[in-house]
């Protein structure tokens, strides 16, 4: 291993010092576990179904990743960084399946402005192109193991929002809501696809909340 490099505390991403680049591309990396803090987090304050139907397909996308690789068996470009195969490009892929689903979903669902949805869908893809970028640029991917995985990541990501929207039609999303206790107990529900903004909406029900509290105190 390059004597030049060390690594961020807590995780094993190493960089080198002397390069401007290396560490906010490093830092950039740890994206998707930043990512799966905002789904366990998204879940808890909206208690969406469509956020666990995203994460569920995240998984899939990971259990798909690691099958290519077994597959594949293809080393990464310097065997000491990193553990294990390096085709495909887990970051890469997980990256791209988040940035296709989010843009699928923002076309199909979002109650946007179309230049929100643009903003946010140039977001979405500058954040997986980034994470992309720094896996060559740190030497723990070759550009094509990083290529396949973004290929991999895009399809997958659109055919599971197609998989979610058949599943909607055919009623299995609200089979799910009315007889899974555990739909339940975590009260969860299924207005992302239909409500506009939420934090419109929670503040249109503030308002009114108020305006009818003031009413009843000045009666």
């Amino acid at each position: 291993m390059d004597a030049r490099l060390t690594h961020l505390d807590f995780t094993h991403v190493f960089y080198d010092p002397s390069d401007l680049l290396s560490l906010p591309l490093a830092i950039s990396s740890l994206i998707p576990q930043l990512i799966l803090v905002v789904y366990t987090t998204q879940f808890f304050c909206r208690r969406e179904i469509e956020t666990c139907l995203m994460v569920a397909g995240q998984v899939l996308s990971e259990l798909l990743n690691e099958l290519l690789k077994s597959v594949i068996r293809q080393p990464r470009p310097h065997l000491e960084l990193g553990s294990g195969y390096g085709m495909p490009s887990a970051h890469a892929q997980f990256m791209a399946f988040y940035a296709a689903y989010l843009t699928a979903w923002t076309l199909a669902h979002a109650h946007f402005s179309p230049l929100k949805k643009a903003l946010r869908i140039t977001w979405v893809v500058g954040l997986g192109a980034l994470v992309s970028y720094s896996r060559v640029y740190l030497n723990y991917h070759t550009p094509a193991q990083v290529a396949v995985g973004i290929a991999v990541g895009v399809l997958f990501g659109l055919g599971w929002h197609r998989a979610v929207l058949f599943m909607r039609w055919i009623g299995l999303v609200d089979w799910v809501l009315d007889h899974v206790f555990l739909a339940d107990w975590f009260y969860v529900k299924d207005t992302a696809a239909t409500s506009g903004s939420f934090v419109e909406d929670e503040y249109a029900q503030w308002k009114k909340q108020r305006a009818a509290t003031r009413s009843k105190k000045a009666q």
